[in-house]
């Protein structure tokens, strides 16, 4: 796995440096320079305002005693595609701005719920269910401290 991702990570900075340099060409020096700060500044607001949202989300979802497993994962892919926006370039650039197209990002909601079986949060995490007893248990520090 730690290849994998290190393959990924070199590859994307790769094509990202690549990518800088020719539009820098393209289109002159500061050009470049100001859409990287455009969009950083960009990601940075929109990382702060859905940190904000979704909170109030989880919490309205909370105090109806509502599953919160959806507003976590909406607010996840948002504030990753507020990172992707802060990190300079313009492959990540674009990922994030798909990420914000409301059919790509259910859709993606919907794969990692899948590969990660998000059903399991949904049905723990609501107050009025209480089939896993687990939750309801106390637990005795004692025993962590022995």
């Amino acid at each position: 796995m730690r290849k994998k991702l290190f393959f990924i990570f070199t590859i994307a900075s790769t094509l990202e440096l690549i990518l800088l340099i020719y539009v820098g060409n393209l289109i002159g020096l500061w050009y470049s320079l100001l859409i990287i700060i455009l969009t950083a500044t960009i990601g940075s607001y929109l990382i702060k305002k859905t940190g904000k949202e979704i909170m109030n989300k989880i919490q309205v979802a909370l105090l109806r005693q509502e599953g919160i497993s959806d507003s976590l994962l909406e607010g996840a892919l948002l504030i990753f595609s507020g990172a992707l926006l802060v990190t300079p370039g313009f492959l990540s650039d674009a990922l994030a701005l798909i990420i914000h197209i409301p059919l790509i990002n259910g859709l993606v909601r919907k794969m990692i719920k899948k590969r990660l079986n998000l059903s399991f949060f949904q049905n723990n995490f609501n107050i009025n269910n209480n089939s896993n007893a687990e939750f309801n248990k106390t637990i005795d520090l004692d025993d962590f401290y022995m």
